[in-house]
């Protein structure tokens, strides 16, 4: 019974702690930090490129083998006919080998000597797994900076609605008031209509924004794995990132770190090792075998089963064949080129995305700084407005103007904080700061 109540409890256990783990990937508020983890997780991209550095590791193992000795079986069986045979006089017939063969054997091989072929062709794969392992942090650096900007769009977004919502609000309150208003005569009622006309405009604006939040959600809950986007809730803020401006040493900077060159240079000295491979293909090999087994066939009785043996040595040696090693070698030199040439396109457009991602993030920075600036103005002009309003100065839609202008402040201070947000996370990705490992 104690054994009995204890798995219960640990059942019961597991049972929880999985529907809690479920439920805080679909009920909880998301951050970035969980966002990019999830990706990472569940993403099949990263799983397809972790695969490719498995696929890799195969063919070092079966490459390996080859360092080994080869031991194999040998049956076989052949009827012969006529039998060999001759004739002695006065002693009769004497034939030399049975109709029916029979013979077992056990071979063991080993090459001995083979000029580095064995060790060209293993140093070649292994730079191969090498380079596939790169590629698992290319995956790795596109799909952070995708969920990066999934993310921050749909806290833009949100943050859009709540200021839309608030307009609409103030907009609903100033009609009523123009409503009272016409009802004693003071105004028209072109400011009513005027007033539901700017709420219909403001709840379409609304609903574009909306629209646009829940394609974004699609795309999120497509990156972290999650069903159901409706379940799907994110809290975080945008932060006024201080990055370092743009100077030689950060271009440097982004050709030592970019995964991109990395995967060049390894590709590289691949594409080297394959010309060492191609250098090698007339290189003759030297091995040994040994074989024991049983037969028929020995003299003087061609039908009994013997155990016998065999040592000895091949030595094969390459004479002619049509200039493959040339053709291979010559194959390797054009990839070479190709890849240094590839190395260098590779540089100039690194540099000038760090110096394109660099005057963007530069440029956000004074938006932002323009965008408060803006925020307090439209506060000021909307206090001022308030009063000329209550001292009859001003009329309701003059007043509404002036709301209207702090909401599209607001607006252009959440956008700019969002650009800003994003340039920052380019310009880190741009000198192949590994985003995923920063959080």
């Amino acid at each position: 019974m104690k054994k009995f109540f204890l798995i219960m409890v640990c059942s019961t256990f597991v049972v929880l702690s999985y529907k809690i783990n479920a439920q805080g990937i679909d009920k909880d508020s998301l951050n970035i930090s969980t966002v990019i983890t999830l990706t990472l997780e569940n993403q099949p991209l990263v799983k397809q490129a972790e695969d490719q550095i498995r696929i890799a590791e195969a063919k070092i193992r079966q490459q390996e083998t080859f360092n080994m000795p080869r031991v194999e079986a040998e049956l076989d069986y052949t009827m012969i006919g006529p039998i060999p045979a001759f004739e002695v006089p006065g002693l009769g017939a004497f034939e030399l080998a049975p109709r029916n063969n029979y013979n077992a054997d056990v071979v063991v091989s080993y090459m001995i000597f083979d000029f580095n072929k064995r060790k060209a062709l293993l140093d070649m794969l292994t730079s191969y797994k090498l380079t596939s392992e790169e590629r698992v942090n290319i995956v790795k650096s596109e799909l952070s900076y995708r969920a990066i900007q999934t993310f921050y769009s749909i806290l833009f977004l949100e943050k859009s609605i709540k200021v839309k919502n608030e307009q609409i609000n103030t907009l609903k309150e100033h009609t009523q008031i123009a409503k009272k208003k016409f009802d004693t005569g003071s105004v028209t009622d072109l400011d009513v209509l005027t007033t539901k006309v700017r709420v219909a405009a403001v709840e379409n604006q609304r609903i574009e924004i909306q629209k646009n939040l829940d394609k974004q959600k699609v795309l999120l809950a497509a990156l972290i794995g999650l069903n159901d986007r409706k379940t799907l809730k994110i809290k975080g803020d945008f932060s006024e990132q201080t990055l370092s401006s743009l100077s030689s040493s950060l271009v440097e900077q982004a050709y030592a770190n970019r995964e991109e060159i990395k995967t060049a240079l390894l590709n590289e000295e691949s594409i080297k090792l394959e010309k060492n491979v191609a250098s090698l293909t007339d290189a003759p090999t030297i091995s040994l075998f040994g074989a024991y087994g049983i037969k028929n066939g020995f003299e003087p009785n061609l039908d009994v089963w013997r155990g016998n043996w065999a040592l000895g040595g091949v030595a094969k040696i390459p004479i002619f064949n049509g200039g493959l090693k040339d053709g291979k070698i010559a194959e390797a030199d054009a990839n070479l080129k190709a890849s240094n040439d590839n190395i260098e396109s590779l540089k100039r457009k690194i540099k000038a995305e760090v110096e394109q991602s660099d005057v963007e993030y530069n440029a956000n920075k004074e938006a932002l700084n323009t965008s408060k600036i803006g925020i307090e103005e439209a506060k000021q002009a909307l206090e001022k407005s308030k009063i000329q309003y209550d001292n009859g100065v001003l009329t309701n839609l003059d007043l509404l103007d002036a709301e209207m202008s702090l909401t599209q402040a607001k607006l252009i201070y959440i956008s700019a904080l969002y650009q800003l947000t994003i340039s920052g996370y380019q310009l880190k990705q741009s000198i192949g700061e590994k985003i995923w490992n920063t959080f």
